[in-house]
């Protein structure tokens, strides 16, 4: 078991500068749950203070019922017996070692007998398709093999929780994607919880079963990928998720689209004060007896982008420039006129203070 309680965490630096401003949250047992936000929002310090690389200010981390630290109470778990892995975005293999060496490291610091270790090595080597490159050094292997390399050598000792400080920012876009894949794979296999510190959208949505969203050291959102992408609690993290952006649209840039968007949500638009809508969500030209749940609006296609799978579209209506996703080949090119509906449910309303409307 490895549930994780954060409770009214509070980290402040030097020149009273808060960098965590009263986090709560709970992490399952055997969840992957990804902490997602610009730079500078407070997700690789709250990893540090979970790790105990990190002393808290105040508030409270629990590891089940074990306090990691507490506030009220004075109580800290130093960080090797916390029984978390680490794994940074600088991999730290050391040079001088060979692959196998490096994974045995952490092995002979705990103490585990020397049978234990070549157990425990082979698996994790299997495990991670690192085969062959048992007696080459750091320099001699890729990036990926060395991201593999580290992970392995934090598996080894069999820690309850994971945790991934961008790990894989230093790799090319390919690798990327394959080590996400791995990631996922290990996930399945292993049911580690895993937290995962993350800039990446992408990444987190891809890989997590839920994101904590986070911004000046506050937690914006704590959902499922699904919820956080369809149901953003603020505007904020509806601008933050999703590729093309979501297209908003205010009184002041567009007062008739605006007009036109809120009477057609009717009362439940009265407070609104930004009205927004996926990319996919525009449907270009739709059939002329197109069903009335649907918001209609005129616009020009301002840029055609084909990206080989999709088409990202840019369309202009009254001023406002919008972003619009398409799965088949458009049949206009720029500069033509065209009719954009958008079905009612996919339109989101945020209030005066950037908060989500239901």
């Amino acid at each position: 078991m490895a549930e994780i309680h954060i409770r009214n965490l509070v980290k402040k630096f030097q020149g009273n500068v808060t960098a965590v401003d009263s986090l709560s949250l709970s992490i399952a047992d055997g969840e992957f749950v990804s902490f997602l936000g610009p730079s500078g929002c407070g997700k690789t310090t709250t990893l540090r203070m979970l790790a105990g690389l990190e002393e808290p200010t105040s508030g409270e981390i629990l590891l089940d019922d074990h306090v990691l630290f507490s506030s009220s109470t004075g109580e800290y778990t130093p960080p090797e017996k916390r029984g978390m892995g680490l794994v940074f975005q600088s991999y730290a293999l050391w040079p001088h070692m060979t692959v196998w060496e490096n994974i045995r490291f952490g092995l002979i610091q705990q103490k585990v007998p020397k049978e234990e270790q070549q157990e425990r090595i082979k698996a994790v080597i299997k495990l991670l398709q690192i085969e062959g490159l048992e007696k080459r050094y750091s320099f001699q292997i890729s990036g990926g093999q060395q991201q593999r390399v580290a992970l392995a050598r934090m598996l080894a000792l069999r820690p309850n929780t994971l945790l991934l400080d961008e790990p894989l920012s230093n790799l090319d876009a390919q690798l990327r994607i394959e080590m996400r894949s791995e990631l996922k794979r290990l996930h399945e296999r292993l049911r580690n919880t895993t937290i995962f510190v993350t800039h990446d959208q992408l990444e987190a949505m891809t890989l997590s079963t839920r994101i904590a969203v986070m911004r000046d050291g506050k937690l914006q959102q704590y959902g499922t990928p699904m919820e956080i992408y369809r149901k953003p609690a603020n505007l904020f993290v509806a601008k933050f998720v999703g590729s093309p952006p979501v297209n908003i649209i205010t009184e002041e840039l567009a007062p008739q689209l605006f007009a036109s968007a809120q009477k057609h949500l009717g009362r439940r638009a009265a407070h609104a004060r930004k009205i927004a809508f996926r990319p996919e969500s525009m449907v270009i030209n739709p059939p002329t007896d197109a069903d009335d749940r649907r918001w209609h609006m005129k616009g020009s296609v301002a840029a055609i982008l084909p990206t080989g799978p999709e088409w990202i579209l840019q369309i202009e209506s009254e001023s406002v420039l919008l972003f619009a996703r398409m799965d088949t080949e458009p049949k206009f090119s720029t500069g033509d006129n065209c009719t954009i509906s958008i079905e009612s449910e996919a339109m989101l309303m945020f209030d005066e203070a950037e908060a989500r409307l239901d």
